[in-house]
């Protein structure tokens, strides 16, 4: 969750891409065409649900939803 459109970028397109490269990162130009960026304004305050530690485990949340960079397995 970014409070920027450039955040919300970095977050959903180049996430772990850039692990161990160097210099530029090419990017395709169907990954920005096939998303729609938004931004919204929050009416109510939102609750977080802590993942860290055992509260994955607590909440019966999968490992390999809690621990993964894949966004869409949330």
């Amino acid at each position: 969750m970014g409070d920027t459109i450039k955040v919300c970028f970095l977050e959903a397109d180049l996430r772990d891409q850039r692990d161990g490269l160097i210099g530029d990162l090419t990017i395709a130009e169907s990954e920005l065409s096939d998303r729609q960026f938004v931004q919204i304004e929050v009416s109510d305050p939102l609750t977080m649900v802590d993942l860290r530690n055992d509260g994955a485990i607590k909440m019966g949340v999968p490992t390999d939803v809690a621990k993964s960079s894949k966004q869409s397995l949330a």
